[in-house]
């Protein structure tokens, strides 16, 4: 299988800028292209020599014809070819289509392969980065800081096998597409045909979280280290030392909302296999340093500093390394380090007092003269340290607000303080709970409370023992889903009270979620009326205040438009609300990959942000397959970080004050309001989630075991219970892409008139952003495939009308985004050379739904529905 023609490659589309620098790392020249071409064209070619020796010629040729039929139609536009292609495809024999769809499958893992190592070019993303720091003063500098926090969320569709042999390939791969051992990857392509796909078991969250540790240490710490330390080393000659730029976080292990499987223990495991992954690395490394220092006291200066170190070891330390002062110390370190994981009193008491040892290791060489040496492994172990304590992430909790509420109410009733507390007005539980806040609360661990109870406080005493342990920086925040009202936030607050969490000097900060269109709507009054309670202001003044928005189910309520608008209404108005308070606040930005879920550029998605002085500090949720596309090397980590760091920068020296023009707003306004009627219009009509259940494959979604959480809150019969991963996840599937673009072209086109909209996108970063994320779903939409996913309804009436207004509204879209960006194509690098590969995919899963629709259950049929999932979802990225 190889790409035989340049035609297999749209030209890249750079985008214009309205202000300042862009990552080099995204610019792909000419050359670039040849050499993507090249390497694509080589692994397939590999890939197909596998295929012909595996399955033999005849499976091969059939390969080689779907391939040619879907470039042909790519290029040509001639509708017989694909066609044809479907006719090769349907109702072929279940082991022989399997084969097939593996074989286009495994073609895009490979081109997404060769994509991110050819294009990813880290040295120029740290230059790039570090031209942008400089361009502000220190003071500022040191003020931002851009967080990730890595999810569970079920978007990934690669098994962790698959994950791990693609990336050994990568690394057989140099940046200029050389193979570096061609028989090693033969071996690696042979293995990753041999390898199943799809996972047979459902994932546990404990193997959730081992893939999240695993990640984290081999690609995220790393990069994070050596970005860091890079702008450590570049600034070194200011007074004040920067700041971590950057600060790592995982829902995973603490996230409850909608996951039964989370429980004190997965808690306490999710805690051990971090601690255990770092110290691991912190003994390897402390080994490598003590083999890489020999250094000997007749050639070492001593000084103050290193004999004070010296003489501080405990009579015990082994006299063998007596006359290497500096492999003594090392050893010393070690024993500590060891009896520190095994609870030994003679460990380390903290984090504090590794970090104290390894400080006075280096101030004794650099007194000594030997800071030359000091500044390379001793340095790395340093700087992880401070990044990463003992802990590794710090753990988010996350439930929801309506669990919270069930929970205090059992434990009031209980306790007599309250006899039916569910029952109060708002007003009523406002008052009970800040009273609750300022006195003495009951030990619920004295109280024979519900099962749901128990499960919930064995969560909180479990975090409260961990924190002490481990200092207080391994939970710092209890996410509340839902959030819709004051006695929200607060119940949360005393449920973390009753468990010394909340109130102190190091307290778990409650975090509100608003996530639906009216959430956001009242996200300000809420947080008003919030910071209005004496009591509740008093236990957080030594915090600083973070909102998440949502934007996957707010996309879901009321379509992409309207949600982006109403998360930077709430954003703005949040932060002007803290301004006025004289309070510092962030934000924690809640998105996806897909532009359904908040995707987008995300340099474009920072500048983007209202223009107040809190957008310098923000976190945000990394996901599913996104984890894997921006972290899985420790090239693309790096990447990914300076990207964060530039946009951080390019909105800092970008900064205007005061408000946009109000005819962007008030325009903006009335186009969101329009596309929330457009969208609602549909998503709310009669038979809608029929089409949706019969035209998308979200009946098979739960099959394929993507996570350990369920599919939806309760039953598929109501949108509101569907969670927003799977209803994107299954539009995008069908090339439909709705939650990317519906009701936007409607409210577009009604406000048109020829300059202000053109104005807005050229002049205005929350229009434009919007709009090219509208783009980028547009160019992913492909109407004809879709069309043929809509036949699958068994409703003709239905059927027809729903395509006539899909059809229509995407027409409206399409010809907006020609007119507003100039460009009828707006797809990303590397989608053009995915494309034709998803043709075969695409047909071959309509005739799949369709059997199985017909025939009822078949494993055969079943698995290879599974195998065409992965090989769309391959080749869409970005699809939850």
């Amino acid at each position: 299988m190889a790409l035989s023609a340049r035609e297999d490659l749209m030209p890249t589309l750079s985008r214009p800028s309205l202000s300042g620098t862009k990552l080099s790392a995204n610019v792909s020249t000419l050359a670039n292209e040849d050499i993507l071409q090249r390497t694509v064209a080589e692994l397939q070619g590999i890939l197909g020599a596998v295929i012909c020796e595996q399955e033999g010629s005849a499976l091969f040729a059939l390969v080689e014809t779907l391939r040619r039929r879907a470039i042909g139609f790519q290029r040509s536009g001639v509708c017989e070819l694909r066609e044809e292609l479907n006719g090769l495809l349907s109702g072929r024999e279940a082991g022989d289509l399997e084969k097939v769809l593996r074989a286009f499958t495994l073609s895009l893992h490979l081109a997404n392969i060769a994509e991110s190592v050819i294009r990813g070019d880290a040295r120029a993303a740290r230059t790039t980065l570090l031209d942008a720091l400089e361009t502000i003063p220190p003071q500022v500098r040191r003020q931002l800081s851009a967080g990730i926090v890595l999810t569970a969320h079920p978007t990934e569709i690669r098994r962790q096998s698959v994950i791990d042999i693609e990336g050994r390939i990568a690394g057989l791969l140099a940046s200029d597409g050389a193979i570096r051992d061609r028989d090693a990857i033969r071996r690696e392509i042979l293995t990753l045909w041999l390898t199943e796909l799809s996972r047979r078991e459902k994932l546990r969250v404990q193997d959730e979280i081992a893939n999240g540790v695993s990640v984290a240490m081999r690609s995220i710490v790393p990069a994070m280290v050596s970005v860091q330390s890079g702008i450590d080393r570049h600034f070194a000659a200011e007074t004040e030392r920067p700041a971590p730029l950057f600060t790592l976080g995982t829902w995973i292990g603490g996230d409850r909302d909608g996951n039964p499987f989370v429980t004190r223990d997965v808690f306490d495991h999710a805690v051990t296999t971090q601690q255990k992954a770092l110290f691991t690395y912190y003994r390897t490394a402390l080994d490598a340093l003590f083999s890489e220092l020999p250094i000997s006291d007749r050639y070492l200066s001593s000084s103050p500093a290193l004999e004070r170190l010296a003489n501080t070891l405990p009579c015990g330390t082994s006299l063998r390394h007596d006359g290497e002062p500096l492999r003594r110390v090392i050893r010393h370190m070690r024993t500590r380090l060891d009896a520190t994981e095994t609870g030994d009193p003679e460990g380390y008491p903290d984090a504090d007092g590794f970090g104290g040892d390894l400080d006075a290791l280096a101030e004794a060489m650099d007194a000594a003269g030997a800071k030359a040496l000091a500044n390379g492994r001793l340095a790395e172990i340093r700087a992880t340290l401070r990044l990463a304590g003992f802990h590794l992430f710090t753990i988010d909790l996350r439930q929801n607000s309506r669990v919270h509420g069930h929970c205090l109410h059992d434990i009031l009733a209980k306790s007599r303080l309250c006899v039916d507390y569910l029952s109060l007005s708002e007003a009523e539980r406002i008052a009970l709970l800040s009273t609750l806040l300022d006195g003495d609360l009951p030990d619920p661990r004295s109280l024979d409370c519900c099962e749901e109870t128990r499960s919930e406080l064995a969560i909180f005493e479990a975090v409260a023992v961990a924190r002490q342990r481990l200092r207080p920086e391994l939970v710092r925040h209890a996410i509340v889903s839902n959030t819709e009202s004051v006695s929200d936030i607060l119940e949360i607050a005393v449920l973390l009270k009753m468990h010394d969490c909340f109130g102190g000097k190091d307290p778990i900060l409650p975090v509100p979620l608003f996530e639906t269109i009216a959430d956001l709507g009242q996200s300000l009054p809420v947080m008003r009326a919030l910071y209005a309670i004496p009591a509740y202001t008093r236990a957080t003044r030594a915090s600083r205040p973070e909102v998440m928005l949502g934007y996957s189910d707010s996309n879901k309520d009321g379509g992409i438009l309207t949600s982006r608008w109403e998360v930077w209404k709430a954003e703005a108005a949040i932060s002007a609300f803290f301004e006025e308070i004289g309070r510092d606040v962030a934000f924690f930005h809640g998105r996806g990959g897909s532009v359904g879920r908040g995707g987008g550029a995300m340099r474009d998605a920072i500048l983007a942000q209202p223009p107040a002085l809190q957008s310098r500090r923000f976190r945000l949720t990394e996901q599913g397959e996104v984890i894997s596309k921006r972290y899985e090397t420790q090239a693309q980590a790096t990447i990914r970080f300076c990207e964060l760091g530039i946009g951080l920068a390019e909105a800092e020296a970008a900064r205007v004050t005061g408000a946009p023009p109000r005819v962007f707003l008030a325009t903006m306004e009335r186009i969101s309001k329009a596309a929330l009627v457009a969208y609602r219009g549909l998503s709310q009509s009669p038979g809608f989630l029929t089409f949706f259940r019969e035209a998308t494959v979200i009946d098979h979604i739960a099959s394929l075991n993507m996570g350990s959480r369920p599919v939806s809150r309760s039953t598929l019969d109501s949108l509101a219970d569907l969670r927003a991963i799977p209803w994107v996840f299954s539009w995008s599937q069908s090339r439909f892409n709705l939650p990317g673009w519906f009701g936007a072209g409607t409210a577009l086109t009604e406000a048109w008139d020829g300059g202000l909209l053109t104005e807005m996108y050229q002049d205005w970063w929350p229009f434009r952003h919007v709009m090219d994320a509208i783009a980028k779903a547009m160019a992913r939409t492909d109407f004809s495939i879709a069309t043929a996913y809509a036949d699958l309804v068994t409703e003709p009436g239905l059927r027809a009308q729903t395509v006539d207004v899909l059809r229509a509204e995407h027409n409206r879209m399409q010809g907006m985004v020609e007119m507003l960006t100039e460009r009828s194509d707006a797809a990303d690098q590397g989608f053009s050379l995915r494309r034709a590969y998803l043709d075969p995919l695409h047909f071959a899963q309509i005739d799949l739904l369709a059997r199985l629709r017909r025939d009822g259950s078949d494993p055969k049929l079943e698995d290879a529905l599974k195998i065409s999932i992965n090989g769309i979802a391959s080749g869409l990225q970005g699809t939850g």
